[in-house]
């Protein structure tokens, strides 16, 4: 076994199947974690700074991606498995036939939209897809394409997706705040 660490990133190499077994599957739980995820965690933007105005006075502008409390980005760790076990439970194989009813209704809305608007259909498709989990997950209804649901998921898939790949930002790699 070899561990170095590099640009914040500690690598592991295991140059066995045996020890990848033993150490990964019989006593993975010990060791299991994520990256830090520094640009979706704790980056703050000063607003003013995109306006070409100063930043040091106290009621400047800024914007958090501020995402850690959020499962997808959660260390493992005790906050890490209070979110999953919250959340985990109506979407496991025995709970999720329940949903059926449901999955059908949002399927024939989408249908129904994309037929009498084509040209929408992605909008459309976005709404079957954020309907469905965030009615199961926190009982919250989309009322259509235009709801402030759907305008907050596309809006998350946008910073993300612009952000660049998880973990792998400048910040990740040369955190400030360490």
């Amino acid at each position: 076994m070899l561990f170095f660490q590099t640009f914040g990133t500690k690598w592991v190499v295991l140059n066995s199947l045996g020890a990848a077994t033993e150490l990964l599957e019989k006593r993975g739980f010990n060791y299991a974690d994520r990256p830090r995820f520094v640009m979706f965690e704790e980056f703050v933007l000063c607003i003013d700074t995109l306006l070409a105005r100063d930043c040091s006075h106290t009621d400047s502008h800024t914007s958090r991606m501020g995402w850690s409390p959020t499962l997808t980005w959660l260390r493992w760790g005790p906050k890490y498995h209070l979110h999953r076990k919250a959340l985990q439970p109506p979407f496991t194989k025995t709970r999720v036939s329940q949903y059926a009813t449901l999955q059908r209704k949002e399927a024939l809305i989408c249908c129904k939209g994309m037929i009498d608007h084509p040209d929408d259909w992605l909008n459309w498709a976005r709404q079957f897809a954020v309907a469905i989990v965030l009615e199961i997950a926190y009982g919250l209804k989309v009322a259509g394409p235009s709801s402030p649901w759907i305008q907050l998921a596309d809006d998350t898939a946008n910073a993300i997706g612009k952000s660049g790949a998880p973990a792998s930002s400048i910040m990740d790699r040369f955190p400030a705040s360490e």
